[in-house]
């Protein structure tokens, strides 16, 4: 129930869940222009959608629990998507995320919101 950690493992979740199926290159054909609409859409509501509430669920309750200095919903918005984004902008720099990447980009969303650093 910290919802820190709970940030943390949310990220490794995604991670791993990355790496064990290609899932870039998952996301790629999925993105792709050949792809048929209904199975973006599917995607996107069964994977994308799914990922995304969970991180928000957990940076409202951050919120709520006063743990970020006044970021605004739409910063929180912005913050999940920077959170997996910055897998996919390494990736696609040909770089690969460090191990530690999940408590790397957690706190640094923490850090964003305004939040003081996580123990770590």
């Amino acid at each position: 129930d910290d919802p820190s950690r709970d940030l943390v493992a949310e990220l490794t979740a995604f991670r791993d869940g990355i790496l064990a199926v290609d899932g870039l290159g998952l996301v790629a054909a999925v993105l792709g222009p050949a792809t048929d609409a209904s199975v973006k859409s599917v995607y996107r509501e069964r994977v994308v959608a799914p990922r995304r509430a969970r991180l928000r669920e957990i940076l409202e309750r951050a919120a709520s629990d006063g743990l970020f200095a006044e970021a605004s919903a739409e910063d929180r918005a912005t913050a999940v998507a920077m959170a997996v984004g910055s897998w996919y902008a390494l990736a696609l720099a040909g770089e690969t995320p460090a191990d530690d990447w999940p408590e790397r980009a957690a706190r640094l969303v923490w850090q964003a919101l305004g939040g003081a650093p996580p123990a770590e």
